[in-house]
């Protein structure tokens, strides 16, 4: 019925009192009625068409229970959330000629009825709200415990205009497990529960009888749930009492049951993944096929890897041992003997051995054993099998076990009477998991040891559904209290895929998961409220290294208690995430959206529990048991083009082209519906940001901004970059840190780059405190030399890191090399050069000689010259065999006759001589050591004769020429004697000599002296008569030889 408000009583009076009372009144709505249907009749009301006035925006708000006279009920609440959009005016008092509602004459102008929107039926209604404010608090109510609809609209009718605003459609609510199980309809994981003590509580601990209760529910595909022996391989044969205590048959057969993997048949097929394929199994226990439980027992061949759809395994043999009650106790045993591949099945007090033996009553032709089974696995569960994939097959079964004996080599013995409260990891290696429903709530249970892992309930059209919220009550979390493990119960949804998964069926790769709950970080820290973001790295987004955290955090303003509900709610609007738990919220704009190569996510979205950061293989371990409740759905997007149903039914009449731009705003729909803006009004222009690596600029991509206003994008560079340049509508306006466009009209574009910082590494190479030229500094870019100074400078990349080792034949450096890490500023570093002790070589040509050098000593000198007999080589590549080594002889050894030196000179070693003689075939290199390198070899021996009786004097020159020089610390006068034309002098003398004592002569072969005496050897000055000058006693003496093959040797004294 329609709610009546502000309904008018009239009091109790006498005839005559009441009589003028009516009158009164009566006159008095007959005047006010008069006015009020001149101001607010049709011709003089203000009218609101749509638009402009927007479409009603109907959220659903949540529930409560309430009573009424001992009857309970539930009251959903809805809200307009754009109510403030819509006048007060519509919701005055309504003038008389209008209908009242009931004995209500002040009903409002706009009456609000609410209805299903799955059959348009009324469902309930407002007729006296006061204001626009008052659709916050719009409802309607069932008894509890009845079905309600999924779906509600509104329609405000303007009875004054005639004008209707209808709603978009809100979500009432997904489910609040009122059934008795998890309805299928709605969620696409049902009942498994594999725990000790009774059907179904809260937390562990020792409640009711201790069984193993095994519950599974599955439809539309074959399942199982199992509690596996720990060491498998190990156990020969094994018995369990079963009782099944309920099941449903809906063309899947349910089945309670113990199994084990016995040998391979197909053992040459060891391709990876191929799991169990080839293992042949023996299962016995109870099932139905449709009528009523039987017990049974089968041979099947694994024919997939997974051995659980009908084409992944094989029935070798089966067979009934009669029928089973429910709720009767039956005890189950299995037993291999591999001796003589015989099975021995036990049901109740029977017992049958199945073998290959043709006379065997129980024959069963087994296939070839040819090894151990790829999967050592032996246990008793639950099991519903014979369903047809993807069709609307399923089944049912609740069954317990106790009293597990084994033979482990031992002969059986009691294995688990399941008397503690938990299900015990040392005979385990399954635990406990918890999905079904228990009074009004879906109970999430789940232990991991030693691997991460999850218990989810996903929503049945997870891809259309873009919002929800659900009631999350942690009831326990345990675990080592010194681990960083992470139990949690938790709302997810897989949001979208980033491109880079791939169309195989249960990759997660590139989804991109958005999460909310209450986790315990573990290490003491107590339950928290935590929403995260993260990228699935692999296909299975299980393990630590499968995904990558973009963002999490606390709800901080959450305090969490256990066994106390919160409300957390997920919604995404195809670029944006919002994260909530009750009044906090956390937004989240997530990176590089939109991309042009998202698409839908692999995964799902649902609620459940969770246990992550488990090292796998580890000791590692935790438990969580939480409660979900109240789950709505907020938005949807049925027809999966990423637009909210409720922006569609605003803007588009319910279907929007997501590519289309209806206002040509440079917007598609999508973009609009992601922004939040009416897709039908070009109030908005378009301004494209972006940036190139290395930086951001914000906002970032097509940006709308109001016709006529300002925008300011701001440029920042990542850590070790700076802005290059910034470019606005094709033009650069420099390396500006941000720019601001004003009174915007039309669109526009801004880029921005960014380049590289650089610094310099630089330094000098010394050597005995001169810089050192022709250092290669390795390492640097470039590998660049020191320069004639010795400095050095190279130019490197923001955080560059390596090692400098400077280089150059001969020497040795102080430091060998630097070390640089991350270089974030300019760097100096100086050498020290040291000469080398290592054997290094040096080629050169002198006097039309190719000779080789070779050094080790840190004197500088060599320790060997030779040149090479053949002269297709060059000296220093030169074989052994072909090495004519120079001999190395005394200074005073070395003598030739003066016409036969060609040349005199300081050699390219410090201090050392070059004496070119025999028409520059003989060289003979002299050190201050006192010793000469004399070669090619036979140059050593030869004695030149001076020539001197060759020498003719020529006739006296018409000019006596006179010279006077220095030479070392010695001032020298010289002039030929008369008679001589040949130019050269024949009287030497120190021009500091009053006398002019002539210096006296001798022969070259008679010039000696150690090297370690000579000062200067060169070419004398002479431009008519060549000379050789050699300098000794530290610059006192002279010789001063001719091609006479004499010497003037001075001053006298100095022989």
């Amino acid at each position: 019925m329609r709610k009546i408000k502000n309904e008018i009583k009239f009091p109790q009076k006498n005839p005559l009192e009441t009589s003028v009372v009516i009158f009164i009144v009566l006159s008095l709505i007959s005047c006010m009625g008069l006015l009020l249907f001149y101001f607010n009749s049709p011709a003089h009301a203000t009218c609101y068409p749509s638009p402009p006035l927007p479409v009603p925006n109907l959220v659903y708000t949540g529930s409560e229970d309430y009573q009424v006279d001992g009857n309970w009920f539930t009251r959903y609440k809805l809200e307009v959330t754009n109510r403030a959009e819509f006048p007060d005016e519509l919701f005055e008092t309504a003038p008389p000629e209008l209908q009242p509602c009931g004995l209500n004459y002040q009903s409002s102008r706009t009456w609000v009825d609410i209805y299903d929107n799955n059959n348009n039926n009324y469902i309930y209604g407002f007729c006296a709200l006061s204001s626009s404010d008052n659709l916050k608090s719009l409802w309607f109510a069932v008894p509890k415990g009845t079905p309600h609809p999924y779906s509600v609209y509104i329609t405000m009718l303007d009875r004054l205009c005639n004008i209707t605003y209808t709603s978009t459609p809100s979500i009432i609510l997904g489910d609040d497990f009122s059934g008795e199980m998890i309805d299928r309809t709605k969620w696409a994981d049902l009942e498994f529960v594999r725990f000790v003590g009774i059907p179904m509580y809260r937390a562990r601990g020792p409640v009711g009888s201790k069984v193993l209760e095994s519950w599974l529910r599955r439809y539309g595909s074959n399942g199982y749930n199992y509690l596996v022996f720990k060491d498998s391989n190990i156990v020969k044969s094994f018995k369990a009492d079963v009782t099944v205590n309920y099941y449903e048959y809906h063309g899947g057969f349910p089945h309670a049951l113990a199994y084990g993997a016995v040998y391979n048949a197909d053992y040459d097929d060891l391709t990876p993944g191929n799991g169990q394929t080839g293992d042949v199994l023996g299962v016995v226990g109870i099932y139905s096929s449709g009528s009523d439980l039987e017990g049974y027992y089968r041979v099947v061949k694994c024919t997939g890897p997974n051995c659980n759809l009908p084409n992944e395994t094989q029935t070798i043999c089966e067979g009934f041992f009669g029928a089973a009650e429910l709720g009767t106790t039956y005890p189950l045993s299995f037993s291999w003997n591999d001796s003589t591949s015989t099975f021995t099945f036990g049901f109740g007090g029977m017992s049958i051995d199945v073998n290959s033996n043709p006379s065997n009553p129980y024959y069963c032709p087994l296939p070839t054993h040819l090894g151990s089974p790829k999967v050592q696995t032996k246990g008793i569960g639950t099991r519903i099998s014979s369903i047809t994939t993807g069709s609307g097959e399923g089944g049912f079964i609740a069954a317990t076990f106790d009293n597990v004996y084994a033979d482990q080599g031992s002969g059986l013995v009691l294995y688990d009477d399941f008397e503690t409260s938990n299900i015990d990891p040392g005979n385990w290696r399954t635990w406990e998991f918890i999905r079904a429903v228990s009074d009004g709530e879906l109970v999430s249970a789940l232990t991991q040891r030693g691997v991460n892992g999850s218990n989810n309930t996903s929503f049945v059209n997870s891809q259309a559904i873009l919002g929800f919220k659900a009631d999350l009550k942690v009831l326990e979390f345990q675990y080592d209290p010194v681990l960083p493990v992470r139990p949690q119960g938790r709302l997810y949804a897989a949001l979208y895929n980033d491109g880079t998964g791939n169309s195989t069926p249960g990759d997660m790769k590139g989804d991109v998961v958005g999460i909310v709950g209450i986790l315990d970080n573990g290490q003491g820290s107590g339950p928290q409220a935590f929403y995260s973001m993260s990228r699935c790295t692999e296909p299975n987004c299980n393990l630590p290294g499968e995904y990558e955290i973009l963002t999490s955090g606390i709800f901080e303003d959450v305090e969490v208690a256990l066994n106390v509900p919160y409300r957390f709610s997920l919604s995404w609007n195809g670029s944006n995430v919002t994260l909530g738990c009750d009044d906090s919220a956390i937004s989240y704009t997530l990176p590089n959206f939109p991309c042009a190569t998202c698409g839908p996510p692999k995964g799902r979205k649902g609620i459940g529990t969770r246990v992550s950061e488990i090292i796998t293989n580890s000791d590692e371990w935790a438990y969580v048991a939480a409660t979900f409740d109240n789950v709505v759905i907020t938005k949807t997007d049925n027809d999966l083009d990423g637009i909210d149903d409720a922006w569609e039914a605003q803007y588009c009449e319910g279907d929007c082209d997501p590519n289309a731009d209806p206002d040509l705003d440079g917007l598609t729909n999508l973009r609009e519906y992601q922004l939040g803006f009416n897709p039908n009004i070009a109030d908005t222009r378009a301004i494209s940001a972006s940036a190139g690596a290395n930086g951001s600029i914000d906002p970032s991509g097509v940006i709308p901004v109001n016709y006529g206003s300002n925008k300011t994008f701001t440029i920042t560079p990542a850590v070790g970059y700076h802005v290059a340049d910034v470019s606005v509508d094709g033009g650069s306006v420099g390396a500006v840190p941000s720019y601001t466009f004003t009174n915007v009209k039309e669109t526009h574009t801004i880029s921005a780059s960014f380049a590289i910082d650089t610094f310099t590494i630089s330094g000098r190479v010394s050597y005995k405190e001169t810089g050192l030229a022709g250092v290669t500094m390795m390492g640097l870019p470039g590998n660049p030399e020191t320069n004639g100074s010795g400095f050095y400078t190279a130019t490197v990349d923001y955080g560059w890191s390596g090692t400098v080792t400077p280089g150059k034949t001969g020497y040795t450096f102080i430091p060998d090399s630097t070390t640089y890490t991350n270089v974030t500023e300019n760097q100096t570093q100086n050498y020290d050069a040291l000469l080398a002790a290592t054997t290094t070589k040096r080629e050169e040509e002198t006097g039309g000689l190719k000779i080789c050098s070779e050094f080790k000593d840190v004197s500088g000198y060599p320790t060997k010259m030779y040149n090479c007999l053949d002269p297709s080589y060059s000296a220093c590549n030169c074989p052994d065999g072909l090495k004519s080594v120079w001999e190395l002889k005394p200074f005073s050894d070395i003598q030739a006759g003066l016409d036969h030196i060609t040349w005199v000179g300081p050699g390219p070693d410090p201090l050392s001589v070059d004496i070119i003689t025999g028409s520059s075939t003989c060289v003979r290199r002299c050190y201050p050591s006192g010793y000469c390198y004399v070669g090619p070899p036979g140059c050593s021996g030869l004695q030149i004769a001076a020539v001197v009786s060759a020498i003719v004097l020529p006739p006296p020159p018409p000019v006596i020429t006179f010279r006077q020089e220095k030479i070392g610390d010695v001032e020298i006068c010289s002039k030929p004697e008369p008679g001589n034309e040949s130019g050269c002098p024949t009287w030497v003398y120190s021009c500091s000599d009053p006398l002019k004592v002539r210096w006296p002569t001798a022969e070259f072969s008679q010039i000696t002296a150690g090297t370690g005496h000579i000062t200067w050897v060169g070419i004398g000055s002479d431009p008519v008569c060549p000379t050789v000058n050699i300098v000794t006693e530290s610059s006192t003496c002279v010789r001063r030889c001719y091609p006479s093959g004499y010497c003037y040797v001075g001053p006298p004294g100095c022989k």
